[in-house]
């Protein structure tokens, strides 16, 4: 039930200086393309939903993108705090391949 409590959103190192994130844990009651449609427009990033055999759907979306998807999921009352959140240094980011960066937790306030 952790995925249940908490949004986990994971940052991916690609090639070079390309990045993905990963949000994952978000309630089934929200439809994962509008907020696809919604990171398009307000973080002004790409994205896409992808079925994990393990995590069901996840939204992966293009760019180190998150602060962005973090103010985004507070400001849409997705989410009510965020804990966790390490900014860390763009060089640090080479030595993990795929790390957790933040938890928050999940609100049933408003659905897109």
């Amino acid at each position: 039930q952790g995925t249940e409590d908490y949004i986990h959103i994971r940052i991916q190192q690609r090639d070079g200086r390309q990045t993905l994130i990963a949000v994952q844990g978000v309630a089934d009651s929200y439809d994962k393309k509008k907020l696809v449609k919604a990171f398009r427009k307000k973080p002004a990033c790409n994205g896409r939903v992808i079925d994990h055999p393990k995590y069901r759907e996840v939204t992966q979306l293009q760019g180190d993108q998150r602060k962005s998807v973090c103010q985004f999921l507070l400001e849409a009352s997705i989410t009510k705090t965020v804990h966790g959140f390490h900014d860390e240094p763009k060089h640090m980011l080479q030595f993990y391949r795929f790390c957790s960066i933040q938890l928050v937790k999940k609100s049933s306030c408003v659905y897109l």
